[in-house]
């Protein structure tokens, strides 16, 4: 065997052993570098709870009973209450999530859809908002 045919069988095991770390380097990669499937529906979650209390926020109808519930009025809280889930009810069915909304102070808890007044929330994403000067606590779940 020749110089030159040795150097060229050393540069052959060496562009040959370069492609195969490379190869396995890239094999790799996608594991450490995208997060696992539950993220994304974590992440998912949350961003379905954002929307849902912007919507109870812009929305007029949805503002007000939102309003007259957190107010904590004895009379007036538990007709928003009603009125507040029965809006919900739609969305929150339409998504397959349930929503508690609970209010500090005396105000009744808004769960929607109703079928989710007696299921337990389980692994919930959390979030508050302030409404009438009282921290609106809000949890979604898969139902």
């Amino acid at each position: 065997m020749s110089s030159a045919q040795a150097k060229g069988a050393i540069l052959s095991l060496e562009a040959l052993l370069s492609l195969l770390a490379a190869v396995s380097l890239l094999a790799l990669l996608p594991i450490s570098s995208h997060p696992q499937p539950s993220e994304y529906v974590r992440i998912y979650e949350y961003q379905v709870l954002q929307d849902v209390m912007e919507v109870i926020a812009k929305d007029k109808t949805l503002a007000n009973n939102a309003d007259e519930w957190a107010s904590g009025n004895p009379i007036i809280s538990p007709i928003a209450a009603a009125g507040l889930q029965n809006q919900l009810e739609p969305i929150m069915a339409g998504l397959g999530f349930c929503l508690r909304l609970e209010a500090e102070g005396t105000s009744p808890e808004v769960n929607s859809p109703a079928s989710c007044v007696s299921s337990e929330p389980r692994d919930p994403v959390s979030t508050f908002r302030v409404i009438q000067l009282r921290r609106v606590n809000a949890m979604l779940w898969k139902d």
